[in-house]
């Protein structure tokens, strides 16, 4: 009797251990998560973007623009709206992330990238690269964008 609690204990101890481990943050699951931030914005879907962010994400977007600088600092809500808004406007958009760097510390995802993306409005076309710095924890056992900072030259 006394092997078969010890063995039960070993097994509810090694399920325990491998569910903790199936939430934490690896560069695998950066690399998924991160794929399908890229999906949902190729299709232009702000639903899907919407679900990756945190509803206390913190977003800063630095643009330079024929020498000037702004510095826009929005809400979840916010920043959802002004993709809804850009996408609705454009035509031809054409997205890319590349130079990916993901450091994990703390169970906290630190990912640099280069975006590089391009549009027509109103039959002009725009096209701009972003520096992004974008922290990914898990909240509630799902990764979620937690921070991003963005510096962008157009």
């Amino acid at each position: 009797m006394n092997k078969i609690i010890r063995l039960f204990a070993v097994l509810i101890c090694m399920v325990v251990f491998s569910t903790a481990n199936a939430n934490d943050l690896t560069g695998q699951t950066i690399n998924v998560f991160l794929g399908n931030i890229d999906k949902a914005i190729v299709a232009k879907n702000t639903s899907l973007i919407s679900d990756t962010l945190s509803e206390h994400v913190i977003i800063v977007v630095n643009v330079k623009m024929q020498g000037q600088n702004r510095v826009l600092k929005l809400t979840k809500t916010e920043y959802v709206s002004m993709l809804e808004q850009g996408w609705s406007a454009c035509k031809n958009y054409k997205y890319a992330r590349t130079n990916v760097s993901i450091k994990i510390k703390s169970n906290r995802a630190f990912v640099t990238s280069d975006v590089k993306e391009s549009m027509t409005v109103q039959g002009k076309k725009i096209s701009g690269i972003s520096k992004e710095e974008t922290t990914i924890e898990l909240v509630d056992g799902q990764p979620l964008v937690t921070k991003i900072v963005g510096y962008t030259s157009m």
